[in-house]
Order: C-alpha cells, then sequence, then structure tokens
C-alpha cells in the first residue's frame, strides 16, 4: 500500500471518528498520516469497530473501472479504500461520503440495505439516521450488535438523490464490492433489509422469484455462495407503517434459531 494510499484512509478514519464522537479525538490531531502511530489508528478496520468507515471524496484518486475487485489477500480496509476512489455511476458526482459500511471484520451477521440515506451522506455511516436506529433497536433485541457480531452495509455505497431506491446500473456498478466484503467476512447469515438488497443479491439464484413484493419473500430462506439469506422489511418501510412491526420481529426471532444453531458463541448468549 503506497504512502499516498494509507494518506487517503488514514483521512477517512479520521471524518469517521469525528462523525461518531464530534469532535477530534487525540488518535487523529494530526492532518498527516504516520507510520509508528497506535495500533487502532492504522488503516484497517478493527475486529470491534468503534468508528464507522467514512470518507470525504477529495482526494485525487485514481478511479476504480473494474467490475469487481479481486479479494485474494485483501481487507476490509483495502475494499474501503476501493470505494472511496470509485467512479463507475453517477452517484459519485453527488455523494458527500461513501458509505462502505460498518462493524466487525469477523461479523457473523452481515446486514444489507437498499442504500444509504441522506444523513447516511452526511456521517459516512450506514444506517445513520431514524431508520438506523430503530434497525440498531430490532438487532439488539436478538444479541445482534454492529460493534460486535454484525456488519451492515447497503447494496450500493453512494446515497441515491432524495433517498430514491437505486437504480440497476447503479446496484450493477457496486455488487462487486458487496462480493468482495461477502468474501472477506465470510458471514454465517445474511440479512436483506429491503428488496433492492434481497433482488441484487438473489439475483443468480433461480429460486427466487424477483417479481415477487417483498411481503412474499420475507422470512423464507435462501441461499447465496452457500450462505444462508433471509429477507426483511426495511426499517424505512417499518417507520412507515408501524403494522410491519410484528413480522419484521417474527423473522428476526427465526433468524436468530438459525444464527443459534450454526454459532455457540452466539447461542451462549442467550445464556447469560
Amino acid at each position: 500500500m503506497t504512502k499516498e494510499d494509507k494518506q487517503t484512509i488514514y483521512n477517512l478514519l479520521k471524518t469517521a471518528s469525528r462523525n461518531v464522537y464530534g469532535y477530534t479525538t487525540p488518535a487523529f490531531e494530526s492532518d498527516e498520516y504516520v507510520e509508528n502511530v497506535p495500533a487502532q489508528v492504522q488503516p484497517s478496520v478493527s475486529t470491534q469497530s468503534s468508528a464507522p468507515a467514512a470518507t470525504q471524496f477529495s482526494a485525487p484518486a485514481a478511479p476504480e473501472t473494474s467490475s469487481a475487485p479481486e479479494t485474494s489477500g485483501m481487507s476490509l480496509g483495502d475494499v474501503i479504500l476501493k470505494i472511496a476512489r470509485c467512479t463507475r455511476c453517477s452517484l459519485a458526482r453527488s455523494r458527500t461520503n461513501v458509505v462502505p459500511g460498518q462493524g466487525s471484520k469477523s461479523a457473523e451477521v452481515l446486514v444489507i440495505g437498499d442504500g444509504p440515506v441522506m444523513e447516511d451522506d452526511a456521517s459516512g455511516v450506514p444506517f445513520s439516521g431514524a431508520a438506523g436506529q430503530l434497525m440498531d433497536k430490532m438487532l439488539n433485541a436478538v444479541k445482534l450488535d454492529r460493534r460486535q457480531n454484525c456488519f451492515l452495509t447497503n447494496i450500493v455505497k453512494c446515497t441515491p438523490p432524495q433517498n430514491r431506491d437505486p437504480y440497476p446500473e447503479e446496484t450493477d456498478a457496486c455488487f462487486g464490492f458487496i462480493e468482495a466484503q461477502i468474501k472477506i467476512i465470510k458471514p454465517k447469515l445474511i440479512l436483506c433489509a429491503g428488496r433492492v438488497a434481497a433482488v441484487t443479491l438473489l439475483k443468480s439464484n433461480p429460486n427466487v422469484n424477483l417479481s415477487l413484493p417483498v411481503d412474499q419473500i420475507r422470512g423464507q430462506w435462501f441461499d447465496y455462495n452457500g450462505i444462508p439469506v433471509m429477507v426483511v422489511y426495511s426499517p424505512a418501510e417499518v417507520l412507515k407503517n408501524p403494522a410491519l412491526k410484528k413480522p419484521i420481529w417474527d423473522d428476526l426471532r427465526a433468524f436468530a434459531t438459525k444464527l443459534k444453531e450454526l454459532s455457540p458463541t452466539y447461542a451462549a448468549l442467550f445464556n447469560s
């Protein structure tokens, strides 16, 4: 990794830290990345990340043009750098921050939303608005936490204008990043929170009728390259229609039951 690459990731983490804490922490007081800084401020994703991955897209980095990054030997930090450089679709021209994702690099659960919203664009943090707060509460109710055993991201990494759904050409341009994150994190389960996320991730699965609305595919188990996938309503939909709270709660309990079967570590959380 070049010095310029390290500086880009350092700037990214500094911006994210400032957005989370509301001030510049001592670890990021310097404007320049220094090789001998403590381990927690090295440009990589920590096992239990307390600062989200975000960046002001102002560095004149070379654009990413390939459809899917090669993941051999790559870290989540490397993927973040590629996302920060990406100009594959028109969303790159209107973004304030890229929103790569937030969570543990060894997460047992990967949560994928339809796309960042305006609050996410401002902070670089996924699920950071009112819908994101609801998502955190729902996940916490089944002992899932973005800072411990989850990684939260979106099917696209830049915010569509007026919080609209991403267009197919935008999800196609970003799909390589989701593929890379899945290969690196190796989650035991994937939760698709929204129809766009589900349709994009499962488009190659012949057993999924992609024309069906979420209420006809939610709560069921599908497969993505050997990883069980469940589709649920997006938290934004639940905010708009409180009647959806019961079905999404039922789905999350079924999701938790499956994860208990696959992860003794997760199952042990219910015995403490």
